[in-house]
Protein backbone atom coordinates (compact mmCIF):
# COMPACT_ATOMS: atom_id res chain seq x y z
CA UNK A 1 0.00 0.00 0.00
CA UNK A 2 2.86 2.28 1.04
CA UNK A 3 4.36 1.94 -2.81
CA UNK A 4 0.85 2.54 -4.43
CA UNK A 5 0.24 5.65 -2.24
CA UNK A 6 3.59 6.71 -3.26
CA UNK A 7 3.15 6.35 -7.03
CA UNK A 8 -0.07 7.75 -6.81
CA UNK A 9 1.20 10.82 -5.10
CA UNK A 10 3.70 11.09 -8.16
CA UNK A 11 1.01 10.59 -10.10
CA UNK A 12 2.67 6.95 -11.47
CA UNK A 13 -0.99 5.91 -11.88
CA UNK A 14 -0.22 2.72 -13.56
CA UNK A 15 2.31 1.42 -10.97
CA UNK A 16 -0.36 2.47 -8.59
CA UNK A 17 -3.07 0.43 -9.81
CA UNK A 18 -0.60 -2.22 -10.29
CA UNK A 19 0.28 -2.24 -6.15
CA UNK A 20 -3.02 -1.07 -4.94
CA UNK A 21 -4.00 -4.80 -7.49
CA UNK A 22 -1.12 -6.79 -5.47
CA UNK A 23 -2.66 -5.16 -2.02
CA UNK A 24 -6.04 -6.52 -3.20
CA UNK A 25 -4.53 -10.53 -3.88
CA UNK A 26 -3.37 -10.55 -0.24
CA UNK A 27 -6.51 -8.74 1.42
CA UNK A 28 -9.57 -9.16 -0.85
CA UNK A 29 -12.03 -6.98 0.93
CA UNK A 30 -10.13 -3.94 1.63
CA UNK A 31 -12.19 -1.40 0.52
CA UNK A 32 -9.12 1.21 0.62
CA UNK A 33 -7.18 0.12 -2.43
CA UNK A 34 -10.50 -0.41 -4.34
CA UNK A 35 -11.11 2.69 -3.98
CA UNK A 36 -7.79 4.33 -4.68
CA UNK A 37 -7.50 1.43 -8.08
CA UNK A 38 -11.12 3.77 -8.80
CA UNK A 39 -9.81 7.12 -8.29
CA UNK A 40 -6.07 6.40 -10.04
CA UNK A 41 -8.14 5.12 -13.12
CA UNK A 42 -10.27 7.88 -13.50
CA UNK A 43 -6.91 10.42 -12.99
CA UNK A 44 -5.10 8.21 -15.74
CA UNK A 45 -7.93 8.50 -18.05
CA UNK A 46 -7.90 12.48 -17.29
CA UNK A 47 -4.24 13.00 -17.87
CA UNK A 48 -4.68 10.55 -21.20
CA UNK A 49 -7.38 12.38 -22.43
CA UNK A 50 -5.19 15.91 -21.77
CA UNK A 51 -2.45 14.49 -23.64
CA UNK A 52 -4.60 13.33 -26.77
CA UNK A 53 -5.90 17.36 -26.23
CA UNK A 54 -2.16 18.75 -25.36
CA UNK A 55 -1.05 16.55 -28.97
CA UNK A 56 -3.86 17.54 -31.31
CA UNK A 57 -3.81 21.22 -30.34
CA UNK A 58 0.19 21.38 -31.07
CA UNK A 59 -0.40 19.52 -34.54
CA UNK A 60 -3.65 22.57 -34.68
CA UNK A 61 -0.70 25.25 -33.78
CA UNK A 62 1.86 24.22 -35.72
CA UNK A 63 -0.04 24.73 -38.74
CA UNK A 64 -1.15 27.67 -37.93
CA UNK A 65 2.36 28.79 -37.40
CA UNK A 66 3.70 27.58 -40.20
CA UNK A 67 0.89 29.18 -42.16
CA UNK A 68 1.45 32.75 -40.80
CA UNK A 69 5.11 32.20 -41.09
CA UNK A 70 4.61 31.80 -44.46
CA UNK A 71 2.73 35.22 -44.80
CA UNK A 72 -0.75 33.15 -45.69
CA UNK A 73 -2.27 34.90 -43.04
CA UNK A 74 -5.90 34.38 -43.82
CA UNK A 75 -5.46 30.69 -44.22
CA UNK A 76 -3.62 30.89 -40.73
CA UNK A 77 -6.64 32.51 -39.16
CA UNK A 78 -8.96 29.75 -40.14
CA UNK A 79 -6.32 27.19 -38.05
CA UNK A 80 -6.43 29.38 -35.07
CA UNK A 81 -9.97 29.42 -34.86
CA UNK A 82 -9.71 25.84 -34.94
CA UNK A 83 -7.20 25.61 -32.46
CA UNK A 84 -9.40 27.39 -30.23
CA UNK A 85 -12.01 25.00 -30.70
CA UNK A 86 -9.48 22.12 -29.48
CA UNK A 87 -8.69 24.71 -26.03
CA UNK A 88 -11.02 27.71 -26.25
CA UNK A 89 -9.16 29.08 -22.70
CA UNK A 90 -5.83 29.23 -24.88
CA UNK A 91 -4.97 32.87 -25.61
CA UNK A 92 -2.05 32.19 -28.04
CA UNK A 93 -4.63 31.26 -30.93
CA UNK A 94 -6.51 34.62 -30.15
CA UNK A 95 -3.61 36.98 -30.07
CA UNK A 96 -2.23 35.21 -33.30
CA UNK A 97 -5.44 35.54 -35.09
CA UNK A 98 -5.57 40.04 -34.10
CA UNK A 99 -2.01 40.03 -35.42
CA UNK A 100 -2.53 38.13 -38.87
CA UNK A 101 -5.54 40.75 -39.23
CA UNK A 102 -3.05 43.64 -38.52
CA UNK A 103 -1.21 42.58 -40.79
CA UNK A 104 -3.64 41.99 -43.78
CA UNK A 105 -4.59 45.56 -42.92
CA UNK A 106 -1.07 46.85 -43.45
CA UNK A 107 -0.88 44.42 -46.63
CA UNK A 108 -3.86 46.18 -48.04
CA UNK A 109 -2.76 49.28 -47.35
CA UNK A 110 0.34 48.99 -49.08
CA UNK A 111 -1.70 47.33 -52.31
CA UNK A 112 -3.99 50.82 -52.24
CA UNK A 113 -1.11 52.87 -51.73
CA UNK A 114 0.73 51.36 -54.98
CA UNK A 115 -2.42 51.30 -56.75
CA UNK A 116 -3.01 55.28 -56.09
CA UNK A 117 0.77 55.71 -57.16
CA UNK A 118 0.28 54.26 -60.29
CA UNK A 119 -2.44 55.83 -61.16
CA UNK A 120 -1.49 59.03 -60.14
CA UNK A 121 1.52 58.33 -62.31
CA UNK A 122 -0.40 57.61 -65.25
CA UNK A 123 -2.55 60.47 -64.59
CA UNK A 124 0.17 62.88 -63.88
CA UNK A 125 1.41 61.49 -67.58
CA UNK A 126 -2.14 62.38 -69.44
CA UNK A 127 -2.17 65.88 -67.63
CA UNK A 128 1.61 67.06 -68.73
CA UNK A 129 0.68 65.76 -72.13
CA UNK A 130 -2.68 68.42 -71.31
CA UNK A 131 -4.73 65.16 -72.16
CA UNK A 132 -7.01 66.21 -69.84
CA UNK A 133 -10.14 64.00 -70.67
CA UNK A 134 -7.82 61.06 -70.06
CA UNK A 135 -6.52 62.41 -66.77
CA UNK A 136 -9.73 63.37 -64.99
CA UNK A 137 -11.19 59.72 -64.53
CA UNK A 138 -7.96 58.94 -63.52
CA UNK A 139 -7.54 61.72 -60.90
CA UNK A 140 -11.18 60.70 -59.63
CA UNK A 141 -10.06 56.98 -59.65
CA UNK A 142 -7.38 57.71 -57.03
CA UNK A 143 -9.51 60.26 -54.72
CA UNK A 144 -11.43 57.23 -54.05
CA UNK A 145 -8.17 55.38 -52.69
CA UNK A 146 -7.17 58.32 -50.77
CA UNK A 147 -9.80 60.73 -50.17
CA UNK A 148 -7.95 63.18 -48.19
CA UNK A 149 -5.14 63.76 -50.28
CA UNK A 150 -4.67 67.47 -52.21
CA UNK A 151 -2.95 66.13 -55.23
CA UNK A 152 -5.47 64.77 -57.25
CA UNK A 153 -7.64 67.70 -55.99
CA UNK A 154 -5.80 70.42 -57.04
CA UNK A 155 -4.97 68.57 -60.34
CA UNK A 156 -9.12 68.17 -61.02
CA UNK A 157 -10.06 72.00 -60.30
CA UNK A 158 -6.94 73.10 -62.79
CA UNK A 159 -8.52 70.18 -65.26
CA UNK A 160 -11.66 72.00 -64.51
CA UNK A 161 -10.29 75.69 -65.32
CA UNK A 162 -8.71 74.59 -68.56
CA UNK A 163 -11.45 72.77 -70.17
CA UNK A 164 -13.41 75.90 -69.27
CA UNK A 165 -10.44 77.79 -70.91
CA UNK A 166 -11.31 75.91 -74.24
Amino acid sequence: IDDANAAFSSADYDNAIANYESALGLKKNEKYPTDQIIKAKALKAELDKNAALNAKYKEVIDRADAKFNAGEYEASKEIYKEALLVKSTEKYPQDQINLANEKLLAKTKEEKDKMYNDIIAVADKYFDEENYTEAKPLYERAKGFKPNEVHPKNRLAEIEEKLKGQ
